[in-house]
């Protein structure tokens, strides 16, 4: 395949065709014409030109349609427009709709060139800042959230491919995974960057202000409204709005949410006129969110528009890798803010928070760290710096005598383990099976199975 730069022309005049192909051709470009402006979605998905030279005036499509067209779905392929009734209007009008270039027929050969040259030369312009605005985001994603887990990586390069858009994105994670840090990531990551980033926690206002606060309100449209006030929406004006908690919004707010992404519009409350807005949407929710559509408890349209893409965060005991990098910058952090001079952990410490099931996530984490370093009384966190049920999480070492047999030692171990997972979470859950199923992701039968052929079900133990 070549690398010469692809050019598509169209024109209903085919002795001009056959001229333009052979001028560019002759340049070292690589040429397709076509005599109309059909089925050209189609032609541009498979050609994938680098310039488009249209005549205003062709049978069938007018250029300045396929000139809007184009703009509109692919906004960064510069179409330069041929005309032989040139008027400033005309060429006015072909600018605001998005054309690189004007070109007058008829055009000499040099004239021609030099203006598929300068176009194309704008194209590469174009590319080559779209890399770099990539290379860009990629850095503040990366710098903004730790990812060492592969799975957290693999959530990362997806974050960091969305980051530029506009696209609308749901999180997905347990309370304390870091939501908010992944969206505030996304926004400074983004072309909006410069503008501001605002959150609101849909399950944290009541129904009857919500709609005040996220719309604004004028002047005397209810009891206390002074003055007229915007709202948040309208305040991250050209920013990234963030909805936490989004499924526990009411649901007549759920319906009014929608008009406005749909409209992208709002009305304030006590007002009769439709404001513009230009944000982003990104939001979150601890739950599944199926589940609350399923439950009618969230509108399924709704969630189809604001997870145009959807990123999960696993919970923090799923990703035991990230913990010493999430633990060594808390510290760095924490020490910085207090003052304090602690050069890192003991490996039994690090031993035991890689071993703990964190059911807060990296928010607990976060608050461990700081309270080691507001006790620590050495240049490293020791154990007696971490919270006491801690020291019930530490790793025993498995022994396994070496003239056992494979399956023998195996079985050893898999005991030593169950003994291990399951005494941590009956501790935690302080003996709930129900909620130790939950959390260990398989059925009471089996959990029941498990902690009596290991020796761990007490006749005390609650079933409940």
């Amino acid at each position: 395949m070549t690398n010469a730069p692809r050019i598509l022309v169209i024109d209903d005049e085919p002795d001009l065709l056959e001229n333009c192909r052979m001028m560019l051709t002759r340049e070292g470009y690589d040429v397709r014409t076509q005599t109309d402006g059909l089925n050209l979605d189609k032609v541009l998905s498979e050609y994938d030109p680098d310039l488009l030279i249209t005549d205003l005036m062709i049978p069938q499509r007018d250029g300045m349609e396929i000139l809007r067209e184009v703009k509109w779905a692919h906004s960064d392929l510069p179409v330069v427009m041929m005309t032989a009734y040139a008027t400033i209007e005309t060429a006015v009008d072909a600018m605001k709709n998005g054309a690189t270039d004007y070109i007058v027929k008829p055009f000499a050969k040099d004239q021609f060139v030099h203006v598929v040259g300068r176009a194309l030369k704008e194209r590469s312009l174009v590319v080559e800042n779209q890399k770099l605005r990539h290379e860009l985001a990629q850095q503040k994603v990366k710098s903004s959230v730790i990812a060492v887990d592969p799975a957290m990586k693999e959530l990362m390069a997806m974050a960091t491919r969305v980051a530029d858009t506009d696209a609308s994105v749901f999180i997905q994670g347990e309370s304390g995974t870091g939501k908010e840090v992944l969206a505030r990531a996304l926004h400074n990551a983004s072309r909006r960057s410069g503008k501001q980033f605002l959150a609101v926690n849909c399950g944290a206002l009541p129904a009857n202000l919500i709609e005040s606060e996220l719309f604004g309100h004028e002047k005397g449209a209810f009891t206390g409204a002074s003055t007229m006030r915007k709202g948040l929406l309208e305040e991250a004006q050209g920013g990234t709005f963030f909805f936490d908690e989004i499924t526990e919004m009411d649901p007549a707010m759920q319906s009014k949410l929608l008009r406005v992404i749909q409209e992208r519009s709002v009305r304030r409350v006590g007002g009769n006129r439709e404001v513009p807005i230009d944000v982003r949407i990104v939001s979150a929710t601890n739950r599944d969110p199926e589940e609350a559509v399923k439950s009618k408890q969230f509108r399924e349209d709704l969630f189809f528009r604001v997870a145009v893409v959807t990123l999960n965060i696993p919970p923090l005991r799923k990703r035991a890798d990230d913990i010493p990098a999430l633990a060594q910058h808390f510290l760095k952090d924490l020490c910085t803010s207090y003052g304090r001079s602690i050069d890192g952990f003991t490996p039994q410490v690090m031993e035991k928070l890689q071993g703990y099931a964190w059911p807060g996530n990296v928010r607990e984490l976060r608050n461990v760290i700081e309270r080691a370093v507001s006790l620590a009384t050495k240049s490293v966190i020791r154990d007696e710096d971490l919270p006491a049920h801690f020291q019930k999480a530490a790793k025993r070492k498995v022994q396994v005598d070496s003239v056992e047999t494979y399956d023998n030692a195996k079985s050893k171990l898999l005991d030593q383990f169950q003994i291990e997972y399951f005494s941590q979470l009956m501790s935690e859950e302080d003996g709930n099976i129900s909620r130790v199923a939950q959390r260990a992701g398989v059925d009471r039968k089996t959990v029941y199975r498990i902690l009596n052929a290991v020796g761990l079900m007490k006749s005390d133990d609650k079933q409940e």
